[in-house]
């Protein structure tokens, strides 16, 4: 999960000039790929956690809007 949280960080932290569909463009694919790796040790609880982190870094990334 610390890997996980290190690419999402490095993919949302910057400047807030990027507009959201590009931060989530990039987030999409490592995200799936986290998914399908979670889904297969059938930890759901991990899943829910890192969903609430995501969306308070994309809230913070790009001003809420």
């Amino acid at each position: 999960m610390a890997r996980l949280k290190g690419k999402i960080r490095s993919l949302t932290t910057g400047d807030c000039s990027k507009a959201l569909k590009t931060v989530i463009g990039g987030l999409a694919p490592v995200l799936r790929r986290w998914i399908s790796y979670c889904r297969l040790t059938k930890v759901k609880g991990i899943l829910d956690e890192m969903d609430g982190w995501v969306r308070r870094k994309l809230r913070y990334c790009c001003g809420g809007t």
